[in-house]
């Protein structure tokens, strides 16, 4: 069956028969052009906002019969090449196009589904009418016989009713004012509690002067003067007014007079003339007492909210705004079940005169360490809005999505995921850009103030800010190399990768740095120890480890981004559900079971540099992976060159699933030298292509294609063996000819005879 737009769609649509669907499926897998329309279509089908073509027109692209002529297969033949080139250009016509081939589908492929009730109804509705009685007109032939015709009586007409989904949402002005208003208030109440003591007399100088009940009615007079409270003494007792008519009644929260009659004596409970002031009223200390300016004991930093003693255990801010006196920090002298306050400042112990010596815990503030980390000099800022950066949490060793524009530190260590690009900015006026997946930390600084920033993996895009003569410091394995931007406009380029060499073992030691610089425009001078050496852009220059690209050759990340429409949607897609401070292995656990391919694909990719393997070597083993194989294969040999930590989890995750299969496949991911083929590895993998499980025969298959470089000979390995058997059987040819070698070691005459070969 040839592979046409036609039969793609049927294809996708899943109605072409089992053979046709596996010939479909080869020959997409075979072209990259259709495995990308196959993306596209799927992209295009699910763009809300795309629009659809005109209703009325001329021509094969404004004319709506068009698509069902073409779905109907009823399109000239010399018009159906015109009109499948339009809808491969145009993301209008494609949707249109796959949209009304999928609706018929559903429709003519599945029963409508019709409620048993109402086909019972319609099989009724000609008895009804023949059971109904005959209509009389006779009014209406004989008009004369009435003097006053009797008055048509309208019928009622009834209020259209709109459907529910086409009604438009009522609006809920005040229901979200309410919410405002009340996550203001826990935002002011929750700064208050948390903010410094010497901040907190402008909280309470800020606080209403009275308070309002249910009627309206001030119940509530303010008893703090914020002068008072800043010069630190303790808040008096507002005395009555001498003016005050009898059998007025004062305030309920007015302080009670000790000296006034009828008080109740000092330490006893006050009479609670309102339930809501009682409980308020228990924690005032007695303000009859001399008062003496608030002292700090040494030690003495948890704030008094916080302490457990206290049977009234709120915020300044709530007692003030109810109009009650702020609790000092101490307690005051005279409270009943307190110890007096030395004058020195020094708590004593009842009874004796040798002050207690302050604790040593309880110089320790109660404030997180990242209060801490952030009071080191500031190393940048991250500077994206709409990306995902990875902190590494030294204290949990997990690695949490850090906040937009979130302050560095020095020992930071981060790492950016495949298909994002967070910016960087440091101190020093040097941007750093990571492209995808990338591994950086921030060590410090060199003795001349150059920051300096430790590549473990990845690719940097760095510039400087308007500021010639800038310099960074990298550590690549061992070498300490300066970068300086000589020019203000100068763009350089970094790409670092693990070379797993082959037949070397990853889990003794980490695959040795590959390092490329491409200068992308002004001038870069490179010291490394030697005399230094400038590149003028824009140039390539393979730093250490032999390099990645040949020389002269520049990527296309270098000068533009290197994802596809596809891979950024998916990036968009993930961003939002990667919210700060928190933990992201669930969530990429979550989102690797995506409907969505490449959502679900950029999440397992991403999981294997959180050295989370069990979803890729799981996809190594599901049909539906197949075309995404070779990435998932790569990601794994990526992070077995990682190090020996990484490598390990790698192979028990392999073994989890695989059990004593697992340590065989691992082994195909570290590769083959020519002597471990020779002694036997080349056997072994030909016989890997036969084995019974899907994801053996997955590794073993690319690892030979990937060594040798030889074509698949039709081998494919989701296949059912009777169709694997003519493959299997010419690479076993192959081995016996002594044809599986690395590609640099075969002979240029078998090179050129595998042109003419036959599979």
């Amino acid at each position: 069956m040839r592979l046409t737009l036609r039969t793609m769609l049927a294809y996708l649509d899943d109605i072409l028969e089992p053979d046709d669907t596996e010939d479909i499926s080869k020959k997409i897998e075979e072209s990259e052009f259709a495995t990308e329309l196959v993306h596209r279509t799927r992209d295009v089908m699910r763009r809300l906002r795309l629009g659809v073509p005109p209703l009325t027109g001329r021509g094969l692209a404004s004319d709506s019969n068009t698509v069902a002529e073409y779905l109907d297969n009823t399109l000239t033949a010399d018009r159906v090449s015109e009109f499948e080139k339009i809808c491969l250009e145009s993301d209008v016509h494609l949707a249109e196009v796959a949209s009304c081939h999928q609706i018929l589908t559903l429709v003519l492929g599945e029963p409508a589904a019709i409620d048993p009730q109402s086909r019972q109804r319609m099989y009724h509705v000609a008895d009804e009418a023949q059971q109904a009685p005959p209509v009389h007109s006779e009014g209406v032939h004989q008009p004369a016989m009435s003097a006053t015709p009797p008055a048509i009586q309208p019928g009622r007409r009834h209020k259209p009713e709109v459907p529910e989904y086409l009604r438009e949402e009522r609006t809920r002005i005040w229901p979200m004012a309410a919410a405002v208003l009340i996550g203001v208030g826990l935002a002011l109440a929750g700064l208050f509690a948390l903010s410094p003591k010497e901040w907190r007399p402008g909280f309470i100088a800020m606080a209403p002067d009275a308070v309002e009940n249910a009627e309206g009615q001030s119940v509530a007079q303010p008893l703090v003067d914020p002068a008072a409270v800043q010069a630190g003494a303790a808040p008096e007792a507002a005395a009555p007014a001498d003016n005050a008519a009898e059998g007025d009644t004062p305030p309920v929260n007015a302080p009670v007079d000790p000296t006034a009659p009828g008080a109740a004596p000092a330490g006893d409970e006050p009479p609670v003339a309102d339930q809501t002031a009682a409980e308020p009223a228990e924690a005032m200390p007695d303000e009859s007492a001399e008062t003496t300016p608030e002292e700090t004991v040494p030690g003495d930093t948890a704030p008094a909210e916080a302490m457990p003693d206290d049977p009234a255990a709120e915020s300044d801010f709530g007692r003030a705004a109810a109009g009650l006196p702020g609790r000092p920090s101490r307690p005051l002298p005279g409270t009943p079940g307190e110890t007096p306050a030395d004058p020195a400042g020094d708590a004593t112990e009842p009874g004796s005169e040798k002050p207690i010596p302050p604790d040593p815990d309880a110089t320790a503030t109660d404030e997180p360490a990242e209060a801490a980390r952030d009071a080191s000099p500031s190393f940048g800022r991250y500077m994206s809005k709409q990306d995902v950066l990875l902190r590494l949490d030294p204290q949990t060793g997990d690695w949490k999505p850090m906040a937009p524009m979130a302050p560095l530190a020095k020992g930071d260590r981060l790492m950016s995921l495949p298909s994002f690009r967070p910016l960087i900015s440091l101190s020093s006026g040097i941007n750093l850009q990571l492209d995808g997946a990338a591994q950086i930390e921030l060590v410090g600084w060199n003795n001349d103030g150059t920051p300096i920033v430790a590549v473990e993996f990845g690719r940097l895009l760095m510039m400087t800010v308007g500021k010639g003569d800038n310099s960074i410091q990298l550590k690549l394995d061992g070498h300490e190399p300066v970068l300086t931007f000589v020019d203000s406009d100068s763009d350089l380029a970094l790409e670092a990768r693990r070379i797993l060499p082959p037949g070397a073992d990853p889990l003794k030691e980490s695959a040795p740095l590959a390092v490329d610089l491409y200068a992308k425009s002004g001038s870069i001078r490179v010291r490394d120890g030697d005399a230094p050496v400038d590149l003028q852009a824009p140039v390539h220059r393979a730093l250490y480890g032999g390099g990645i690209e040949p020389p002269g050759a520049v990527p296309t990340w270098v000068n533009s981004e290197a994802m596809s429409d596809i891979e950024r949607k998916a990036a968009n897609t993930l961003e939002p559900l990667l919210p700060p401070d928190r933990l992201i292995g669930v969530i990429l656990t979550e989102q690797a079971g995506a409907r969505q391919r490449e959502v679900r694909s950029l999440a397992i990719r991403s999981a294997c540099y959180l050295n989370m393997f069990d979803p890729c070597v799981k996809a190594l083993n599901e049909k539906d992976e197949k075309t995404l194989w070779p990435v998932y294969i790569e990601e794994l040999r990526a992070a077995a060159a990682r190090g020996p930590e990484s490598a390990g989890l790698l192979r028990a995750a392999l073994e989890k699933q695989s059990g004593a299969d697992g340590t065989n496949m691992f082994r195909m991911l570290a590769g083959y030298s020519a002597d471990d083929l020779a002694a036997g590895g080349a056997a072994s993998l030909v016989d890997g292509l036969n084995h019974d499980a899907l994801d053996h025969r997955v590794l073993a298959f690319w690892t030979l294609q990937n060594i040798t470089g030889l074509p698949n000979y039709g081998y494919y390995p989701s296949e059912m063996q009777k169709k694997r058997t003519a493959a299997v059987n010419t690479w076993k040819e192959r081995l016996r000819q002594g044809k599986i070698v690395p590609k640099s070691a075969a002979k240029p005459k078998a090179t050129a005879s595998r042109a003419t070969e036959k599979p």
